[in-house]
């Protein structure tokens, strides 16, 4: 089931504070609801970055209890699977 959401008719720039150098631009419908953002690219770069970060976390958190093994064994392991 699919949304209908009006045409946007303005940039809105709402003054927030920001832990990043620009404050973001909201697009808004006819309504005034808000339905889009636009970022500066410095900004949006920032915030993948975070992104990227939280997500590295998160997998390291994972596999925090995992057994390791030296990178020489699995360098080795997948020389022999390759038939090197």
């Amino acid at each position: 089931m699919s949304k209908k959401v009006s045409e946007p008719t303005e940039v809105m720039i709402e003054d927030t504070t920001t832990l990043f150098q620009h404050p973001p631009q909201y697009i808004v419908d006819s309504k005034g609801k808000k339905v889009g953002v636009i970022l500066d690219m410095d900004t949006f770069r920032e915030m993948m970055e975070a992104l990227e970060d939280l997500y590295d976390n998160r997998l390291m958190d994972e596999v925090e209890d995992e057994e390791t093994m030296p990178l020489e064994y699995v360098l080795r392991d997948e020389d022999e699977r390759r038939g090197l």
